[in-house]
């Protein structure tokens, strides 16, 4: 079994277990109330958003953006791998924070990856005067039951006039095609675009505002490293390898860098309303904000729900709030990942244990087999409303995480991400129209068999 798949397990298994163990006090936070089309908030002309689902298209646009900030940069990410990609990103971070930008990072306190061979890029960001970093639930062995509360936001602002929400975390499978990283992955992402980025209403206004709620939360700590000379020295070893290597890049590969955002504005589609939903912010066992949300604009809908997820696993915590009498006469239309394109194991174990529950409520379910595998979250209601973040079908996202979603009401938007699903599609089957489809290699079936075994257990746990 691959290393991290069995340590992925372990993780889940104790921190499942001593959550239930040991005591511990969760937050009492009142629930919110649910994303509505009425309670939207109302900002006609303030926002216009871009749909980006290339990678390295959307790696230039991060750059972009961090070149051409002038005052600010905030950015919330779950997880960054070594590569190529996280380079480039945190080199050109680098850059605006040396021209005076002040840079704030916030990663999850677990999966943030900047330990081993990434953590001089741990001191590097510590050393800088225009950088801040902070972790949330930073890991703390003697409080276990905190290791279920991660961070899994995609967020990225940028003068507080620009944002960017994603399900993309840094790394090379994210943003490179199958020629140059040997695990890829489709996603994508939505960014907005202001006129009045100090207006609570607006789109990047909602992202500002949950930003600084998770930066200033109690549950998110300052990063504090002994910085002894050596690891200076180190860190300035490592900041010297990540500038000389974006110039390298920039040199040989000038069309991955855009020189003007123009474009941005030129592709961008108007949108009626906007709104940001997002799980509390707490331990323990969240109220599911973001997936209540979702299912209550399901009910709302009134001929159509398209889902797009990397795996869909309902569980029976998650269907206490989807009444099923709501969806009658709805098309439900399910796009993800195949046990052929998945290489999350425990994720396409878990869908394969509920598709013919899922196959016997929706109207088809069609199932990717590649290139690659789809990693992008999005929801269609009817033919104006759409959601794309970083929740994932799971009662992980439902309940443990911090997830982000941005709803908006756009009918031009709704058929652009409707095409971009349709694209998908193409590489798709529909296990409800036919039973014969594509297979996995047998290694892969039998692994996936042994973790089902398995699945039952986690699903109770999550």
């Amino acid at each position: 079994m691959d290393k991290r798949i069995l340590l992925y397990f372990i993780y889940i298994l104790f921190s499942g277990i001593l959550y239930f163990a040991l005591p511990h006090r969760p937050s009492k936070e009142a629930f919110s109330p649910l994303a509505s089309t009425e309670s939207f908030a109302r900002s006609p002309g303030l926002d216009r958003v871009v749909l980006v689902e290339d990678g390295e298209e959307s790696i230039a646009v991060r750059i972009a953006l961090i070149q051409g900030a002038q005052h600010s940069i905030e950015i919330a990410y779950h997880s960054l791998h070594s590569g190529v990609v996280a380079d480039v990103f945190f080199a050109s971070l680098l850059e605006a924070a040396d021209r005076g930008v002040q840079v704030r990072i916030l990663m999850d306190g677990i999966f943030h990856r900047l330990y081993g061979s990434m953590r001089d890029l741990r001191y590097v960001l510590e050393l800088h005067p225009n950088v801040e970093f902070r972790l949330y639930e930073p890991l703390n062995l003697f409080k276990p039951w905190t290791w279920n509360n991660r961070l899994h936001d995609k967020i990225m602002i940028v003068d507080g006039k620009i944002g960017l929400i994603s399900g993309r975390n840094i790394g090379n499978r994210y943003y490179l095609s199958a020629e140059m990283t040997k695990e890829f992955v489709f996603d994508m992402d939505v960014v907005v675009l202001t006129a009045d980025g100090t207006n609570g209403q607006s789109g990047v206004g909602q992202l500002v505002e949950y930003f600084s709620l998770l930066w200033e939360h109690r549950l998110t700590g300052r990063m504090s490293s002994w910085i002894t000379p050596r690891r200076e020295a180190r860190a300035q070893k490592r900041r010297t390898v990540l500038l000389q290597r974006l110039e390298e890049i920039r040199l040989n590969y000038p069309q991955h860098f855009i020189d003007s955002l123009d474009w941005l504005e030129e592709e961008s589609i108007p949108v009626e309303r906007m709104q940001l939903i997002h799980n509390p912010v707490m331990r323990g066992k969240k109220h599911p904000w973001v997936w209540a949300s979702l299912v209550h604009l399901a009910h709302e809908a009134e001929e159509s729900i398209v889902v797009q997820s990397p795996y869909i696993i309902p569980t029976r915590g998650m269907l206490k709030y989807l009444e099923e009498e709501s969806l009658a006469g709805k098309e439900v239309l399910l796009l993800t990942n195949s046990l052929a394109s998945s290489p999350n194991l425990f994720g396409v174990a878990g869908y394969e244990s509920k598709r013919d529950f899922l196959g016997s409520r929706a109207t088809e379910i069609w199932e990717y087999y590649g290139p690659g595998s789809l990693h992008g979250k999005a929801v269609l209601f009817d033919q104006h409303l759409s959601a794309v973040g970083s929740f994932n079908m799971d009662a992980r996202s439902s309940f443990l995480s911090t997830e982000t979603m941005l709803v908006i009401e756009s009918e031009e938007f709704n058929g652009h991400l409707r095409e971009v699903m349709r694209e998908k599609a193409a590489y798709s089957q529909p296990i409800l129209a036919t039973q014969a489809t594509p297979s996995a290699p047998l290694p892969k079936r039998l692994m996936v068999g042994m973790v089902r075994v398995l699945a039952w257990f986690i699903d109770y746990l999550l």
